[in-house]
């Protein structure tokens, strides 16, 4: 067991035009993670509001009944980071069942992963590209 995972709680968002499900993150968190990264590694905000990516241009599949559900993640509170991404590691049951309860894989690299392969979800902090 990992002795240092945070259990939080969070919101589902759905978004039907863009086939998008995300967990929405306080921006307050991403701003104490930006603050940590050192500036030399040039961090910069990124494009969109801090979130948990949970299906994105999946499934045909209305999920607005989803909205507002509060589900349960889990994270460690270590800034991962590559060439390009900064990211904290999560995991989450529940969001891994919400995706399986409309057919598909607990998790999808591309979507869900972080960049490294080593969590099932992510929160990008920030990146190196805008």
């Amino acid at each position: 067991m990992i002795s240092n995972l945070v259990t939080n709680h969070g919101n589902l968002f759905y978004f039907k035009e863009e086939k998008k499900l995300i967990v929405e993150i306080d921006e307050d968190f991403q701003r104490y993670y930006l603050n940590q990264i050192p500036k030399y590694l040039l961090p910069r905000k990124t494009k969109f509001k801090p979130h948990i990516s949970v299906i994105r241009n999946e499934t045909n599949i209305d999920l607005s009944n989803l909205n507002f559900k509060q589900v349960k993640y889990s994270y460690i509170p270590i800034i991962n980071y590559d060439d390009v991404y900064f990211w904290i590691s999560v995991f989450s049951l529940d969001l891994a069942c919400i995706r399986m309860k409309v057919g598909l894989t607990p998790t999808k690299i591309g979507v869900t992963f972080s960049p490294n392969k080593n969590s099932s979800f992510r929160i990008t902090i920030a990146n190196k590209k805008y």
